[in-house]
């Protein structure tokens, strides 16, 4: 699961003003691993006084598929298990530290 406040985390204790908006997020090429992949929607909001509440639901929102062209497992051939296949730098050194 992941927020619009995952990076802004004053959003919580600073509410946003009433009205439209408009939110995204970007997943960075070869992060996601093979398959089908579902997004659901959910859109909360409180009022002074209230909790949380869900306004409105879309599961499977949108669905999308990752296909073998260029990825990560057509190029290492490795099955690699998971959702994310994230290409992290990685340093190697030989000896002991």
């Amino acid at each position: 699961m992941t927020t619009h406040i995952d990076l802004e985390p004053n959003t919580v204790t600073h509410p946003l003003a009433p009205g439209p908006y408009h939110a995204y997020a970007e997943i960075p090429s070869g992060f996601l691993n093979l398959g089908v992949y579902r997004i659901n929607i959910r859109i909360w909001g409180s009022l002074p006084g209230q909790g949380r509440q869900a306004h409105a639901t879309a599961m499977s929102a949108l669905q999308f598929s990752i296909e073998e062209t260029g990825s990560l497992a057509t190029q290492l051939n490795d099955q690699r298990g998971g959702l994310v296949t994230p290409r992290l730098r990685w340093h190697l050194e030989q000896g002991l530290r």
